[in-house]
C-alpha cells in the first residue's frame, strides 16, 4: 500500500490556513497538519513531513515569533542532526 504523503502548513492567518488546507485535501489524498507558527511545525517535526509550506510572516499573533526563513533555517539545521 502506498503512504500518503504527509503536508505542514505554516500559517499564522487562520482562514487562510484551513482554506489552504481545504484546496490540498480537495486536489488529492494527502495527510496535512497545520500550524499557525514556526515553532510549533518545529515541534512537530518528529512526524517527518515531506514538504513543509512556509509563510514568510508569521508574526500575526505573536510580534515576537520567528519568520518562514528563520524556521527554515532551523530546520535545516536539525535536518542535518537527523541524518
Amino acid at each position: 500500500m502506498e503512504s500518503k504523503i504527509r503536508i505542514f502548513l505554516v500559517d499564522d492567518d487562520e482562514l487562510f490556513l484551513k482554506s489552504l488546507e481545504l484546496k490540498f485535501m480537495a486536489e488529492a489524498d494527502f495527510e496535512i497538519e497545520t500550524f499557525v507558527s514556526g515553532e510549533e511545525c518545529i515541534k512537530s517535526l518528529g512526524n517527518t513531513p515531506d514538504v513543509i509550506i512556509l509563510d514568510y510572516h508569521l508574526d500575526g499573533i505573536d510580534k515576537n515569533a520567528m519568520n518562514g526563513i528563520e524556521v527554515l533555517d532551523k530546520i535545516l539545521e536539525l535536518k542535518v542532526r537527523f541524518l
